[in-house]
């Protein structure tokens, strides 16, 4: 098994810590495809809508053209830190880690706005891979592992061009991936 870091060094390696847009491109497609996750999580709670609204506006914000200033970043990462999931010192047990790890990669990424250290973008992208390996114990296999680091791969490809522009389709592949996720831990708790 390849080392969790390789694909996030990869990342940072090729795009360097001055392209901002890449990593914030990048980090915003890691937390779409966990976002599914989070949302269904948090739909079973049922006092949860307050914490889906200020997760969606964030994950919104990611794909705006013009990124927050550091100060709206490190606001944002605030809230986000004010999520249950972050509460405590430790991660939750069940499928509140799943939500977790989707909260986590949110924080990454607003870390990351907020301070500008690349190193938030390789803490995201390991997050993820270790929460799909968990989503893999709970339903066998390995698929979420090979699919989150084939995703993360097509994202750097795609965002490493001659022109550094993602495709049309990053965001709606990132959705679908959340999906699948999403009903993956739906089977396995069902």
């Amino acid at each position: 098994m390849e080392p969790l870091r390789d694909v996030a060094d990869e990342l940072v390696s090729l795009f360097g810590v001055t392209d901002a847009e890449a990593l914030r491109t990048f980090a915003a497609a890691g937390v779409e495809r966990a976002s599914g996750v989070f949302f269904w999580v948090a739909s079973r709670a049922g006092d949860r809508q307050a914490d889906a609204d200020t997760y969606l506006a964030a994950l919104d914000a990611l794909w705006e053209p013009q990124p927050p200033t550091p100060e709206a970043a490190e606001e944002q990462r605030q809230r986000i830190y004010g999520f249950p999931e972050l509460a405590d010192d430790y991660e939750p047990p069940g499928e509140a880690a799943y939500a977790y790890d989707a909260v986590s990669a949110l924080a990454y990424a607003y870390s990351y706005l907020a301070t500008g250290g690349a190193e938030w973008i390789t803490y995201e992208a390991t997050c993820l891979v270790n929460s799909a390996y968990y989503l893999d114990e709970a339903v066998g296999g390995d698929a979420h592992v090979t699919a989150e680091r084939a995703a993360q791969r097509q994202d750097i490809a795609e965002l490493s061009g001659p022109e550094r522009q993602p495709s049309a389709g990053l965001r709606n592949r990132a959705r679908a991936a959340a999906r699948d996720k999403a009903a993956a831990l739906q089977a396995a708790e069902s």
